[in-house]
């Protein structure tokens, strides 16, 4: 990095070029977004595939003979696995977010506090006031944020598919025969 720039407390950027560097920091940021939703989104969709071919396993083999279903034990045993590159993932862009945000905050310009100031106080739920009106952020959309409600997303995957492990491993003593479905004619 250049020497100019590595300044902590001095500001080596004019206004010109502070707002190009803010510029591109913005651009970056916004990016760093969209990659955190896209990769997100693509293990969503693989896990949701997956426990259907669990769900369709369970249905298929382990309703109609009573017994263990191998394919099911086995899909969820990848549906376990998958749950680390997709937690990682995430981990890893949430925290690459973080920091292209904070990147952005630190070139911002003092007079238009747009992530700073007001940005941070209504991220953390206080009272801000934009264009003459007063704005709060509910406790419930504090509470559940967007990277919150993602993360226990993830792990109640992780929970269907041990629930999946469990509910479809043979039991001891298991007849292996097809339930018959016996209906009552009167």
């Amino acid at each position: 990095m250049p020497e100019e720039i590595q300044t902590e407390n001095s500001n080596p950027f004019n206004d010109e070029r502070r707002n190009i560097a803010y510029g591109h920091a913005i651009e970056i940021l916004i990016y760093e977004g969209e990659m955190l939703w896209s990769i997100l989104s693509v293990f969503l969709v693989v896990n949701t595939i997956l426990l259907g071919f669990i769900g369709q396993a369970i249905i298929t083999v382990h309703d109609i003979y009573n017994t263990g279903s191998i394919p099911c034990v086995f899909g969820a045993f990848i549906g376990v696995l998958l749950f680390f590159p997709f937690y990682g993932t995430f981990i890893r862009n949430s925290a690459y977010y973080n920091f292209r945000m904070e990147q952005a905050k630190e070139l911002e310009d003092e007079r238009f506090p747009l992530l700073n100031a007001e940005g941070e106080r209504f991220s953390k739920g206080k009272k801000v006031s934009v264009n003459g009106k007063q704005i709060k952020m509910s406790s419930p959309a504090r509470i559940m944020a967007n990277k919150r409600a993602a993360g226990m997303m993830i792990f109640m995957f992780l929970i269907a598919y041990g629930f999946a492990i469990f509910y479809c491993l043979p039991k001891k003593n298991q007849k292996h025969q097809p339930t018959v479905n016996k209906e009552v004619k009167r």
